[in-house]
């Protein structure tokens, strides 16, 4: 990609690595984990049942490195067998599980309030004029000139990260 971008004359306004940090779960995860469900990284075919031994959470959101499962089954796991059945799945439907396999704490999430920003070189962006402070604490941690970062409020009330895009 990198080269046809060089053949036209342009040049990429991200490199590879802030692709990299902004495409993947595992990247930006340990620069907002306070800001975003709490998150574990295995392999396709681990242990699920072990990986998540020692939480005690209600269920559990499923993607790989990059997206959800977006058919009617969803992401969510209501039991640790499931977490097997939404990988097969997301294996399936998209070719392939991308990188490796994210299991994040269930949280609950007011329907609606999902809301899309930018960061264009470190000053964040929202299609209101009103960046949220979770968005203003986030582009600063991020060594990225340009990402988005979407945000969802919890049934509480309170703004979480659900993921940043390239």
């Amino acid at each position: 990609m990198l080269e046809a971008i060089g053949r036209k004359g342009a040049h990429p306004v991200t490199s590879v690595a802030q692709y990299r940090l902004c495409h993947y779960l595992p990247e930006w995860y340990p620069l907002c984990k306070d800001l975003t469900p709490e998150t574990i990284f295995v392999a396709q075919g681990a242990d699920y049942a072990a990986a998540v031994s020692d939480r005690h959470w209600p269920a559990y959101f499923v993607k790989d490195y990059v997206k959800s499962l977006t058919t009617n089954r969803g992401s969510v796991a209501n039991s640790v067998g499931e977490i097997s059945e939404i990988v097969s799945l997301i294996e399936k439907y998209r070719g392939q599980v991308e990188g490796g396999v994210c299991i994040r704490k269930f949280e609950q999430l007011a329907p609606d309030t999902e809301e899309r920003y930018f960061v264009f070189r470190g000053k964040p962006y929202a299609r209101n004029g009103v960046v949220p402070e979770i968005v203003q604490a986030i582009a600063p941690r991020i060594d990225s000139p340009f990402f988005s970062v979407d945000v969802v409020l919890s049934t509480d009330g309170t703004p979480r990260l659900i993921e940043l895009g390239d």
